[in-house]
């Protein structure tokens, strides 16, 4: 069984390729894109960081890890001469938002998930000029810190 880290990438990557609202776009876990290549718009679901805080479990010698993890969801899209770009960017991160919190298996998998921040860039110097909404989501996982494929 894979890391923790890995099940919570696998699962936002397949509540949000599994949404019907996102049928349009082309998914990336943790990998390099070209936007050139692609008309249509991209996701790319990658970590950022991991804490962790011990706990013990009672009088038992084992411990809980509680694990915070924050994965970055970049929404990427080319500028589209009958739409603003950032009118694009921010509908499909509404859509975004709600495929990650209407997911069963990412809220069993977790303790809680936050949505924390977004940020927008525009780059201009290609055919077109390419927006990115960078939306940051905070999860917390229970492991021991003997097991961190196996979520308690």
């Amino acid at each position: 069984m894979p890391h923790v880290r890995k099940q919570i990438r696998d699962a936002f990557l397949t509540a949000l390729s599994g949404a019907a609202s996102l049928s349009d776009v082309t998914f990336f876990d943790n990998k390099f894109y070209n936007i050139e290549k692609s008309n249509s718009p991209l996701i790319k679901i990658s970590p950022l960081n991991e804490t962790s805080t011990v706990s013990s479990l009672g009088l038992a010698p084992v411990s809980r890890a509680m694990r915070t993890n924050e994965l970055l969801v970049e929404v990427v899209v080319q500028d589209s001469e009958e739409v603003d770009l950032y009118d694009t960017l921010d509908s499909y991160g509404a859509k975004v938002e709600v495929a990650l919190f209407a997911d069963a298996p990412i809220l069993a998998l977790c303790r809680s998930m936050e949505y924390k921040s977004a940020s927008f860039d525009v780059m201009v110097g290609g055919s077109k000029p390419v927006g990115t909404l960078s939306m940051t989501f905070s999860t917390e996982i229970h492991t021991t810190e003997a097991n961190p494929e196996v979520v308690i």
